[in-house]
């Protein structure tokens, strides 16, 4: 793929330079590297031309961003009144923002994913929230409560509630309006014991699959968590 606009740059750039190279100028520069990003997205998201020539052409994106709660609160950047910058006022974090609300095109297709955990996480009670709001409303999560009124036992979608003293966090609600929350969660003990034999059928895992290993190692990986439960079982051999 090759550049096919005109960008403001502080630098001269070949017509036809290619958007690798492109992107290898401004990684190499730290000075023009803020330039060259924005117009390296505007390139890469840019309707494909195939008939236009040589390079034109454009392939769907995947953008990632993970651990993406610390871009959703304050940064530690402050404006000319002293006051502290949200983080999607900076270039890089709203350019992503951006493209997860739509505001920004794919015309190619792609997809924009963004990730974030209970570990290490930053204290974002907006973010949570809306989480745990568009979740409950997506998968109809259904909670056994009991009717004061009717005093019965009934089942309804629980809405977290937020809480009047708190700040909302406006910023942090645009950004989520338009998107599909998923929950991943750590493999169940019938399902670890069942790679833990695989690990052992392949070799890997010299240990014998015991009940009691299964149980032991499931809950040192955090509940079945795959990363963590080849560390403790793989790659932590016992002598």
């Amino acid at each position: 793929m090759q550049i096919s606009m005109k960008h403001d740059l502080p630098m001269p750039v070949q017509s036809n330079i290619s958007l690798a190279r492109f992107a290898e100028l401004g990684a190499r520069d730290p000075e023009v590297a803020p330039q060259i990003y924005v117009a390296l997205m505007k390139e890469l998201s840019a309707p494909s031309k195939p008939d236009a020539g040589a390079g034109q052409h454009r392939v769907p994106l995947f953008l990632g961003f993970d651990s993406v709660d610390h871009a959703m609160k304050l940064s530690e950047y402050l404006n000319a009144e002293g006051a502290r910058v949200h983080a999607h006022q900076l270039e890089l974090i709203n350019i992503f923002v951006r493209f997860m609300t739509g505001e920004s095109a794919l015309p190619n297709g792609g997809m924009v994913f963004a990730a974030t955990s209970e570990s290490n996480s930053a204290v974002t009670g907006t973010l949570k929230y809306l989480l745990h709001s568009k979740h409950s409303a997506q998968t109809g999560y259904a909670e056994r409560r009991f009717d004061t009124a009717t005093q019965k036992w009934v089942t309804g979608s629980p809405v977290p509630e937020w809480s009047p003293y708190a700040p909302f966090d406006e910023n942090v609600r645009k950004a989520l309006e338009s998107v599909d929350v998923q929950k991943v969660e750590g493999l169940s003990k019938e399902e670890a014991k069942g790679l833990m034999e695989y690990y052992a059928m392949s070799g890997i895992l010299r240990n014998t699959v015991t009940e009691r290993l299964v149980s032991e190692k499931w809950t040192l990986s955090g509940g079945g968590i795959i990363g963590d439960l080849e560390r403790a079982t793989v790659r932590m051999r016992t002598v």
